[in-house]
């Protein structure tokens, strides 16, 4: 979905309806706020039955930044022919000017990157309450985070807001002091609510009939509290009072519903899933390069509205792909053979 917010604007002053991509697509960034509570209710699900911080660690650095790494090598070829500061923040997972406006302070070289830097320091939150309690990780993880989001808020702001529009009042002279603003970012409740989902989940037991009514309500509901948010409310926009209420019944409902009425995997879906982070990064550079190599595709000039949309779509899903299996597959794959080495040094 977040793909086709980003390109869905070729749809605009095609058609006969003129803003057709903005009807369409616009809200299309409630995949962020979606991805936040997906990564909080996976981080505790790929924990119930391991505390080890050093295979958390591996497992996570493994999994996010080879393949980032590679994205940023390409996007670097495609769209700079030097090395710039903007570069080497993004090299290190900083947002480009934390004195721009919240929560995206000027986002990263790779457009849509800007929200590892909330992934990454979810993971640093997130290991601390591994490493006090693994039983109650998601307790422990809630309270540090809400604390330093109270806090900060508080101590820069006088007063707690949801907004994540509304950033900490003080100006960034330290590239690092910028990781305070997004610690502080209401975004980070976001993955809170992701992990007690989570937990919610693994201790809800399949056929319960009062359950699943409720979250068959939720679920069928969801949708339309989404058109309406989006179109009938002037609120649009990151956060849990915004787009990431609905988002939130979107999650808990589904996984619920599935658990509850055991629904089998589908394939094509899972297709998807597997190639979802490289989308999630790659897509633009697909963008990037087709706009700067356009005049040697004929049949691409000639493309308008659907034809271009569905033509960049599928460049950006085979990339994705080809990034998945060699990159994505084979990272994990030395993730896991760095823990296993580890652990059988550590029993020797």
């Amino acid at each position: 979905m977040f793909c086709f917010f980003t390109t869905g604007l070729w749809l605009n002053n095609v058609y006969s309806t003129k803003n057709l991509g903005d009807i369409l697509f616009s809200s299309g960034y409630f995949g962020v706020d979606l991805f936040f509570m997906i990564s909080g209710f996976i981080i505790v699900y790929s924990t119930k039955n391991n505390n080890s911080i050093f295979s958390f660690s591996v497992k996570r650095l493994f999994k996010i930044y080879p393949v980032y790494l590679f994205c940023l090598a390409l996007h670097i070829a495609v769209v700079y022919p030097y090395v710039s500061i903007e570069i080497i923040k993004s090299l290190f997972l900083l947002q480009i000017n934390y004195n721009n406006n919240a929560p995206f302070y000027g986002y990263s070289t790779i457009y849509p990157a800007w929200t590892l830097t909330y992934e990454f320091i979810f993971y640093m939150f997130f290991l601390i309450g591994l490493k006090i309690s693994h039983r109650y990780r998601t307790l422990v993880t809630s309270v540090i985070m809400l604390s330093v989001y109270a806090y900060l808020n508080i101590k820069y702001n006088g007063f707690l807001t949801l907004n994540p529009n509304h950033g900490l009042n003080f100006t960034v002279t330290n590239r690092l002091q910028g990781l305070i603003k997004n610690m502080a970012s209401p975004l980070m409740i976001e993955f809170i609510l992701g992990m007690i989902t989570c937990e919610i989940f693994m201790r809800t037991r399949a056929n319960n009939k009062i359950l699943t009514s409720t979250c068959s309500i939720m679920f069928y509901s969801s949708p339309f509290i989404c058109f309406y948010y989006v179109f009938f409310v002037d609120i649009g926009g990151h956060g849990i009072l915004r787009i990431g209420f609905p988002c939130f019944l979107i999650l808990f409902s589904s996984v619920i519903l599935e658990k509850v009425n055991e629904v089998k995997g589908n394939k094509y879906l899972n297709f998807l899933g597997n190639i979802s982070y490289p989308l999630y990064l790659t897509h633009t550079i697909v963008l990037a390069l087709i706009s700067s190599i356009s005049a040697y595709f004929t049949s691409y000039i000639q493309l308008v509205g659907f034809g271009r949309l569905i033509f960049v779509t599928f460049f950006s899903i085979l990339l994705s792909y080809l990034t998945h299996v060699l990159i994505e597959v084979n990272a994990s794959k030395l993730g896991r053979v760095i823990i296993d080495k580890f652990r059988a040094r550590s029993a020797l």
